[in-house]
């Protein structure tokens, strides 16, 4: 009669092993999920804010604006055009790296200064746009710091204006910075008006320029369409806000369209941007994250040789253990099947603490910028890549270290391990 050879069940003697030694199981797991959250939850926080702040600069750093003010013409000594045409702007648009543009007609409110008698003695004239309109600033460009958005009716928000506070109401008029008519009241189209600031905006690079804003549909009303389209629907535009795709392209995209408003039929105009905020947030975004890998990973290498070592400290304290199973009849694969089990049964428990711990603390990991008077906040988040690769870690590190022990088993000989028993 045939014998059958006997089969030993390796993962259940595994898994007893586990709490009957109870101690050294529990330094492998402690060790494990140390590094297997510095692994998981380092890189991760350096992706989640990277991807934040990225989005954040390529919102707040990338765009450039085409503004009055530029030394190359003298406006006295004619050739100097007011508006940039459509030509221009639209070449603008096509420069590689060019997301979008914003033609904006940039125009006067005139303030009434009258003493105690009633008498006007003094004019103020404050740079002024729209809100909205075909040549307007776009809302989702603007953010108020106070206040409301003007509505229909003699409202406006005030950017910095030096003599304005919001509430205040003021005797106003609109003048044409560049269709030469002046303001409306001295066209007898209308008289001045009384207006009130109902808003206040939020500091924004954008507009350091444009101190009062309309709501476009009053100015219609106000002017009429006749008037209206000669103030603040020419045929071109004074100010033009230009968004980048990317931080890294601002500089060039700014040289570019410097390039197409050369003097001296363009040389009123100038390009303008927060080139050490551009230069800043570039570098914020191409050297945070790599740093936060590099921590990651060197900590992940770590703490697998730390892991390795105490699984290969606990297999020499009982080596004979081995012996034993093998002068029973157990196979070497079969003395592999244990360890591996004992290992891979410490190694899931591992990451399955060290994920819900990686994902309570990512919570906790935050960066709030405040710039221009607005505030963002990141939060971090687990990468499911950074999971899914601990996982892998986890279970290759216990074949591993199985297949290592086994064979510094093996070349030690059965003789020598039953002897040391």
């Amino acid at each position: 009669m045939k014998a059958t050879k006997q089969r030993h069940d390796s993962v259940d003697l595994a898994w007893k092993r586990v709490f009957r030694e109870a101690g050294w199981s529990l330094v492998i797991v402690v060790v494990l999920t140390s590094g297997l959250v510095a692994w998981i939850l380092i890189p991760s926080v350096a992706t989640s804010l990277e991807t934040g702040v990225d989005a954040y600069s390529n919102g707040v750093g990338t765009y450039i604006v085409v503004n009055t003010g530029g030394g190359r013409c003298v406006p006295a000594f004619g050739g100097c055009a007011s508006l940039l045409p459509q030509n221009v702007t639209d070449a603008i648009a096509r420069i590689p790296g060019v997301e979008k543009t914003y033609p904006i007609i940039l125009n006067l409110t005139t303030l009434y200064v009258r003493n105690s008698t009633g008498q006007v003695t003094m004019y103020e004239g404050e740079t002024s746009a729209l809100l909205g309109g075909p040549k307007g600033f776009p809302p989702s460009l603007l953010v108020l710091a106070a206040g409301r958005y003007p509505s229909n009716a003699p409202e406006f928000d005030i950017n910095r204006a030096p003599n304005v506070q919001l509430n205040a109401t003021e005797e106003v008029d609109i003048a044409c910075q560049f269709c030469l008519h002046p303001a409306q009241s001295h066209g007898n189209v209308t008289d001045p008006f009384e207006a009130t600031a109902v808003g206040s905006l939020a500091l924004n690079p954008l507009f350091a320029n444009v101190f009062i804003l309309w709501n476009s549909t009053l100015m219609l009303h106000k002017l009429g369409p006749t008037l209206y389209r000669q103030t603040w629907d020419g045929n071109g535009s004074n100010y033009i806000i230009v968004k980048v795709d990317s931080v890294a392209d601002v500089p060039r995209v700014a040289n570019a369209t410097q390039q197409l408003i050369q003097p001296p039929q363009y040389g009123l105009f100038t390009v303008v941007y927060n080139q050490a905020l551009s230069q800043s947030l570039q570098s914020l975004t191409s050297q945070t994250a790599p740093l936060y890998e590099l921590i990651g990973a060197v900590s992940l290498i770590a703490v697998a040789g730390v892991s390795f070592l105490v699984s290969l400290l606990i297999a020499r304290r009982r080596d004979w253990e081995a012996g034993v199973y093998l002068t029973q009849g157990w196979s070497w694969r079969e003395v592999y099947t244990l360890y591996s089990a004992y290992f891979l049964f410490l190694s899931l428990a591992s990451f399955a603490i060290a994920a819900l711990l990686s994902t309570f603390a990512s919570r906790y990991f935050t960066a709030t910028y405040n710039v221009y008077g607005t505030f963002t906040t990141f939060t971090a988040a687990v990468v499911p890549l950074y999971l899914i690769s601990g996982l892998a870690f986890a279970i290759v590190l216990a074949f591993l270290s199985s297949y290592i022990i086994v064979r510094r088993q093996k070349r030690m000989g059965l003789d020598d391990i039953v002897r040391e028993y």
